[in-house]
């Protein structure tokens, strides 16, 4: 597989731990301040993910459902660019800009995950990017490459 931009570094305290970063072609045009995928040996962190729609900078209209459907869509696309799927996700880290969508959040993501589920955490922010109701962040094990 072609790694469009990658760069190892050796952590000092741990020789055999090596961490990569990896940023598709498309989101390196955009010149955001952050890679898309870390990977730290066998487990990869994704950048969190709103429900923006692709290519755009604005959240998909609809509210709570439409965004988490959204988000966790773009979770997907980015997990098979590296070969991989939901079910390598073993933590899921969720923010919510109200608990009451709660209810709602987790009907969507019953629709993409099923038991066993990921280990996950939900937390109430005060905002999001972009005003989104719903930020995802996850931790999938990893394929080598």
């Amino acid at each position: 597989m072609k790694i469009l931009f990658a760069m190892i570094l050796s952590i000092s305290s741990c020789a055999n731990t090596h961490k990569s970063f990896f940023t598709r072609e498309q989101n390196l045009k955009r010149n955001l301040p952050f890679s898309e995928v870390v990977r730290v040996d066998n487990t990869l962190y994704l950048s969190g993910a709103i429900g923006i729609k692709p290519g755009t900078k604005s959240i998909v209209e609809g509210g709570i459902k439409a965004e988490t459907k959204q988000a966790l869509s773009n979770i997907k696309e980015i997990l098979q660019h590296y070969k991989l799927n939901l079910s390598h996700i073993v933590k899921c880290q969720v923010m919510l800009k109200n608990m009451s969508d709660f209810k709602d959040f987790n009907n969507v993501y019953r629709d993409f995950f099923k038991a066993p589920y990921p280990a996950r955490s939900t937390y109430a922010v005060s905002a999001l990017a972009l005003g989104a109701k719903v930020k995802l962040s996850v931790w999938p094990k990893s394929n080598p490459y």
